[in-house]
């Protein structure tokens, strides 16, 4: 994943950690190119094109119906975990992730 929408490490360090792990990456692969202080921030982010975000599957009962949830488990989680992006940007990395993310789900 080239760029993604995450919290703002300063406020949330675990979270950069964990979608590491989730996507089973080094840290230091992830880039974060906006950092946002809540979900309500994130989901503007995203809706905006900025770029997608790993999230939790209650972000997308209040995302609204510009973006689109796709669920994917990279592994055992406490919660379940998806991708968040704008609805009709779908970029040809974007879409390699979610193809990968469903196939991931499907198998667990």
């Amino acid at each position: 994943m080239d760029k993604l929408v995450g919290y703002r490490e300063a406020d949330f360090p675990e979270y950069h950690e964990w979608v590491a792990g989730v996507l089973g990456v080094s840290p230091s692969r992830v880039r974060f190119v906006e950092q946002c202080d809540g979900v309500l921030s994130m989901i503007a982010a995203v809706e905006s094109g900025v770029a997608s975000a790993v999230v939790g599957e209650f972000t997308k009962f209040i995302a609204g119906d510009r973006t689109r949830y796709v669920p994917f488990e990279s592994k055992p989680s406490f919660m379940d975990v998806g991708l968040l992006y704008r609805k009709g940007q779908a970029q040809e990395k974007l879409e390699k992730l979610i193809v990968v993310s469903l196939g991931i789900k499907s198998t667990l």
